[in-house]
């Protein structure tokens, strides 16, 4: 997980980030996902904490430094 989003954050005042574009994922992550017409996003804390968000059916591995909440 690449952690060049914290210096923008921070710089532009932001506690919190909410990525749901398919190509800042995948720039972001690494994970390329067409979700379609379902839910997929990455939540970026100021303090490190990355989250992503998807559907069980993308089936994305584990990933070191990335919380991982499924849903169906």
């Amino acid at each position: 997980v690449q952690t060049c989003a914290l210096p923008i954050l921070k710089q532009a005042g932001l506690r919190q980030l909410l990525v749901t574009e398919t190509e800042p994922v995948y720039y972001l992550t690494g994970i390329w996902v067409s979700p379609m017409e379902r839910m997929m996003a990455l939540y970026i804390r100021e303090d490190g904490k990355v989250t992503f968000f998807g559907n069980k059916l993308f089936a994305i591995a584990p990933q070191e430094g990335l919380e991982m909440v499924e849903h169906t």
